[in-house]
């Protein structure tokens, strides 16, 4: 074979090389799932079977910007989905370009759970970096366990970090830094009086109407094909004085998983054919 150096071979080599880069960069984007413009629309519209949430139940928002750019993470849950360790929460994180990625789980398949006065946003020295949460589980006889979420591009992970013995005068330090309270010191009257969170009514967002679509956006389920109109009675016309007609929300497609097509592919395995012919050209 000819050595690489030579023009009529490196220049075939390089575009095949980059037009197989660039098929594979589509194929990729078009396996993503689509961004989802309202977070609250998205969660009331989803069922939650594994908790038997009901249609009038409340709806918990947390805002938490785990980055610092001012661009927060919504948290949402049900009222009645919490217990000692916290609520169980469905995260969505903003994407470039507007919209939000949903997560449900961690990567290993646990829930995202945690109380909202035991969890720190942002970056801590030693412990947690942009784009992570510190949150600590009580346990017993005055010990808990401090874990960190790792909530970037969609993806969230978890880790416990370490325990933290309150009979150690350097764990109770610890404990007050992170979440700005003495671990033996009850709740101020303003947690309760002007909570972190929103509570919000599930019927009162179904009611509203939701946002456009963001791009990649979800297939669309087949409309049944509108019914013919009667010949005899023509289309009103609108005039300047007619009353606008109330807008109704349609009901949004649900989220179906998006496969990647077929026509990436085989314009790869073209060039790669290409590639293999042009070499063959030049033996050695």
């Amino acid at each position: 074979m000819k050595s690489l150096t030579n023009p009529t071979v490196v220049k075939p080599l390089l575009l095949g090389v980059l037009l197989a880069g660039l098929v594979a960069v589509v194929a990729v984007a078009q396996e993503q799932p689509p961004r989802i413009a309202d977070p609250e629309w998205d969660y009331v519209k989803s069922p939650h079977p594994e908790f038997g949430g009901l249609s009038d139940d409340q709806v918990v928002r947390l805002d938490l910007d785990l980055d610092g750019d001012g661009k927060a993470t919504v948290f949402l849950t049900l009222k009645k989905f919490g217990s000692k360790s916290g609520y169980t929460w469905t995260a969505y994180d903003p994407v470039e370009g507007g919209g939000y990625r949903r997560i449900d789980n961690t990567t290993d398949g646990n829930l995202i759970q945690f109380r909202t006065d035991t969890v720190f946003a942002g970056q801590y020295p030693d412990l947690t970096d942009r784009g992570g949460l510190l949150v600590f589980y009580y346990g017993k006889r005055g010990v808990g366990n401090l874990y960190r979420y790792e909530i970037r591009n969609g993806i969230a992970s978890s880790q416990e970090l370490r325990v933290l013995d309150f009979a150690k005068e350097e764990d109770k330090k610890l404990f007050a830094a992170i979440f700005k309270r003495e671990v033996d010191q009850p709740l101020l009257a303003e947690h309760f009086t002007k909570p972190p969170y929103r509570v919000l009514s599930a019927t009162s967002i179904r009611a509203k109407s939701p946002n456009e679509p963001l791009s990649p956006a979800p297939v669309e389920a087949p409309k049944p094909p509108a019914a013919p109109p009667v010949r005899s009675m023509p289309a009103p016309v609108a005039t300047a004085s007619s009353p606008p007609t109330p807008a109704v929300a349609d009901t949004p497609a649900p989220m179906v998983e998006r496969k990647s097509p077929v026509w990436p592919w085989l314009v790869g395995i073209a060039a790669l054919t290409v590639i293999a012919l042009l070499v063959r050209k030049h033996p050695a």
